[in-house]
């Protein structure tokens, strides 16, 4: 049954989970994270990965403390089955995975494929304030990157001048040197939605983190779109909508690592 979004609110706490009230609405980060990242639909493996499930409410709040100082846990545990390998890659040692994996590393360095979340989602300030559990948080590492405290992913901090076409993309994040690092690779679509701040506008990122965001500038991800071979996703960060595009078209990009 379709709700009103006010009426949402009462429905979460009416809904009983082994006699704790422990259900409330999904922040836009967790939700997006429940899909595939292809575009297809979701399965199993986004069960308790790349979203703000696995802390139980009481009164409205969530357990713990998460980082940068806001309510919540960080301290989702991931699988060891099929997702995360055993290699345990050397950190920031991308060749040392096998094609289509990266080096992760949450939980420990190992090789992991980027279009689902090996991570907690990290949550906007409003998010948390209706009960998601990982504020979102980040330092500037003063060399041109930022590290993102939830994921500990690192991000390129300034938008690149030039526009590229998704192809040129890959191959801008693959050639780039920056902080010493050689490793820098394009983000899949759940990787660029995790640093989208849902409490601003124009742009939708923290812009104390990230300055210069264009703030209608459509930035790309690496995640093909499922429904057509020449298109890939990617994200407005004008309003954090994520979409796709044809791959052939000039868009910002912002590399990570």
């Amino acid at each position: 049954m379709p709700f009103h979004d006010r009426e949402v609110p009462d429905v979460r706490w009416a809904v009983m989970r082994g006699g704790v009230g422990a259900w409330r609405v999904r922040g836009l980060s967790a939700l997006f994270a429940l899909g595939c990242g292809s575009g297809g639909t979701a399965d199993s493996r986004s069960e308790g990965k790349g979203s703000d499930a696995g802390t139980t409410e009481s009164g409205g709040g969530s357990s713990g403390q998460g980082e940068g100082g806001g309510s919540g846990s960080s301290s989702m545990s991931t699988d060891s089955g099929g997702d995360r390998s055993d290699a345990g890659c050397p950190a920031g040692s991308a060749p040392a995975c096998a094609s289509g994996m990266i080096c992760d590393r949450y939980g420990g360095p190992a090789c992991v494929d980027p279009s689902w979340a090996e991570w907690p989602m990290p949550n906007a300030q409003v998010e948390v304030t209706k009960g998601a559990p990982n504020l979102e948080s980040y330092t500037d590492n003063a060399d041109g990157t930022v590290t993102d405290n939830v994921t500990e992913l690192v991000w390129q901090q300034l938008t690149p001048p030039l526009n590229y076409t998704e192809p040129e993309a890959l191959a801008y994040c693959t050639g780039l040197r920056l902080a010493g690092y050689t490793d820098w690779r394009l983000p899949s679509v759940v990787e660029l939605v995790s640093i989208v701040d849902t409490g601003t506008y124009d742009p939708s990122i923290d812009s104390t983190f990230f300055p210069g965001t264009s703030a209608v500038g459509f930035y790309w991800s690496s995640t093909q779109f499922a429904g057509d071979v020449g298109s890939m996703w990617g994200v407005y960060f004008n309003n954090g909508y994520s979409d796709y595009n044809d791959a052939s078209i000039a868009y910002s990009v912002r590399c990570v690592r």
